[in-house]
């Protein structure tokens, strides 16, 4: 029988070919690769046209141009910069100067405003003190032919008096110079009867008089039970003080509306009593005015 051909029984001498073919061919590639590179670079030098060379050129002279100006332009600028900063030392040393002179006038506006500060102090301290002295000051008011004298607070100013003798009788009125809402007065006990006048007003009055243990306000046209709001006790007698209440409900309320007054007895032959009439506490407080009331002498 005849036997099959072994693989393995391959001749060595074609296994030796197949090596050497294989590495003649490895040896050709490598040789191929480094002669492309070589023409390739020597293609590569030979295709540089000439335009894109003088571009080149162009681009390197731009280049230079550039570096010049740009240094002349670095030099121009320092230069300019050394004179404008020259200017601005300049005038900022113009600007101290000016700021130290309108420093120096503020200073010299400061003291001058620190001395007027000063005065106003003084005057203003000066004029509290007036103020206060005038507050607690007392002026006197006396006068013979009534027959009475008090004290008041100086700052009502001074106590203007007229006696008058009118058809219908006689009256009296005070005033003062700086409160024209506190007033006093009284009449005579025929003021009104001729008819030629009519009494409306609270001051209007004759006093007032005291029957078993009842008060009553005093007219020339009638008398009214009163209850008195306080009664002031004075060295020879006493004085009542009145507002609206005193007169009870009854319509008829002297004349005092919203006022406070008070009523005194004289001791005068035409004049039988005086009142006051305070027309505004704002001005003459209710302590005040008692104060001024109990200070009322009767001669």
């Amino acid at each position: 029988m005849d036997q099959q051909p072994n693989n393995n029984s391959i001749p060595v001498k074609i296994k030796k070919k197949i090596v050497v073919k294989k590495s003649r061919a490895a040896g050709k590639k490598k040789k191929i690769t480094k002669e492309s590179y070589v023409k390739k670079q020597a293609l590569s030098n030979d295709n540089i046209k000439p335009a894109k060379r003088g571009l080149l050129a162009a681009v390197m002279a731009v280049i230079t141009v550039a570096a010049i100006v740009g240094i002349g332009i670095f030099v121009w600028q320092k230069e300019v910069i050394k004179k404008n900063v020259g200017e601005v030392k300049k005038e900022a040393d113009s600007s101290k100067i000016d700021f130290e002179n309108r420093l120096l006038n503020l200073k010299d506006k400061l003291t001058g405003v620190e001395s007027e500060n000063t005065e106003l102090k003084t005057t203003n301290e000066e004029l509290k003190e007036k103020v206060e002295l005038l507050a607690i000051a007392k002026m006197e008011f006396s006068n013979s032919e009534l027959g009475i004298a008090f004290e008041y607070p100086a700052i009502l100013g001074e106590v203007n008096l007229s006696i008058s003798d009118e058809e219908g009788g006689k009256k009296f009125i005070g005033r003062f110079s700086n409160n024209d809402k506190l007033i006093f007065g009284g009449v005579s006990a025929d003021y009104g009867k001729s008819g030629a006048t009519t009494s409306a007003a609270f001051i209007d009055a004759l006093g007032f008089s005291k029957k078993k243990g009842k008060y009553y306000y005093r007219s020339p046209s009638a008398d009214y039970e009163i209850q008195p709001a306080n009664i002031i006790k004075l060295g020879n007698g006493e004085a009542l003080i009145v507002d609206k209440n005193s007169f009870g409900d009854k319509e008829q309320n002297a004349g005092i509306g919203e006022d406070i007054g008070a009523l005194f007895n004289l001791n005068n032959k035409d004049f039988s009593g005086l009142v006051f009439l305070n027309q505004d506490l704002g001005r003459l407080s209710l302590i005040d005015f008692g104060a001024m009331l109990e200070t009322m002498e009767i001669k």
